[in-house]
C-alpha cells in the first residue's frame, strides 16, 4: 500500500511512522522542510511540494490531509486536489467542521465524506 501524507505534526508524523513499520510506502509533504527531512531519515519518501507529492504516488493515489482547517483554507491543498483527477482519494480528520472530498476510483464524481473508511 502507498499513502501520501500532507501535514507532519505529531499525529501525521506518527501515522507515517506506523505505516512505514508495517512496510507501507509513504510519501510525505509539510510546509516545514525539517519535518520532511526527519521522516525521510526514517524511510519515508519526501516531497518538496504538493505537486511533487502527487507525481511520486502511483495511480490510484491516496492522500491523507492532517492539517488544521485554518491552514487548509489558506493553502493550495484543496484546490490542488481538485486538479488531480478522479484517481485521487483525499481524506483526513480535522478538528473543525470540514468535509474533504473523496473520489473512489471508477465512480466518477466526488462525494463528501467525514473520514476515510
Amino acid at each position: 500500500m502507498q499513502l501520501g501524507m500532507v501535514g507532519l505534526g505529531r499525529m501525521g508524523a506518527n501515522m507515517v511512522r506506523r505505516l512505514i513499520k508495517q512496510g507501507h510506502r509513504s510519501v510525505v509533504f509539510d510546509s516545514s522542510s525539517k519535518a520532511v527531512e526527519e521522516l525521510v531519515r526514517e524511510k519515508a519518501e519526501g516531497s518538496s511540494s504538493l505537486e511533487d507529492l502527487v507525481t511520486k504516488l502511483e495511480k490510484p493515489r491516496a492522500v491523507w490531509l492532517m492539517v488544521p482547517a485554518e491552514e487548509l483554507e489558506d493553502s493550495r491543498v484543496a484546490a490542488h486536489a481538485g486538479r488531480c483527477g478522479h484517481d485521487l482519494d483525499v481524506g483526513g480528520r480535522l478538528a473543525v467542521p470540514y468535509r474533504p472530498v473523496c473520489t473512489q476510483p471508477g465512480q466518477g464524481s466526488p462525494t463528501p465524506t467525514g473520514s476515510l473508511r
